[in-house]
């Protein structure tokens, strides 16, 4: 064989080794990635606070979710939580300033295979409350996971 053929069939096969390398890289760093979140800790939470006039039978706000209702009504307020256990206790609270207007308990939903879980609750309190600025507060085994401001007749 000539030199350049030798040199050619050298380079292709060091050229072979180094992508076989850059594979094995890869995957490796993909099984660690997979490892590491497996391990990343998975405490219950609240993910999402939504308020609206309705929800659908998966606890979801229909016809929008709202930061501004136009007059007093019922209000549905959509809780999303992850890594909760079905049937976790939750308490939502329509608040005006420091004064609790109403305060409802719902028990967390069944997670689904994203370990996402949905409640909705209903304040019917809100249909009788006067124009202003109000808060609702989520709070999950006692603990709070978040406020979300609205405005009620205005």
């Amino acid at each position: 064989m000539t030199r350049s053929v030798l040199l050619s069939l050298g380079l292709a096969a060091t050229l072979v080794a180094c992508g076989s390398d850059a594979a094995d890289d890869a995957a490796t760093e993909d099984s660690t990635a997979a490892a590491m979140a497996d391990s990343l800790p998975r405490d219950p939470r609240v993910t999402a606070i939504d308020v609206g006039l309705a929800a659908d039978s998966l606890g979801q706000i229909i016809g929008g979710v709202m930061e501004s209702i136009p007059e007093a009504d019922t209000l549905y307020v959509a809780v999303r939580t992850q890594y909760t256990p079905a049937s976790a206790p939750i308490t939502v609270r329509l608040l005006r300033g420091d004064r609790t207007i109403e305060s409802v308990d719902v028990a967390a939903g069944a997670p689904d295979a994203d370990d996402v879980g949905r409640v909705v609750a209903l304040l019917p309190s809100a249909a009788t409350a006067g124009a202003g600025s109000y808060r609702i507060e989520v709070l999950l085994d006692g603990v709070s996971q978040g406020i979300r401001d609205i405005t009620i007749g205005g």
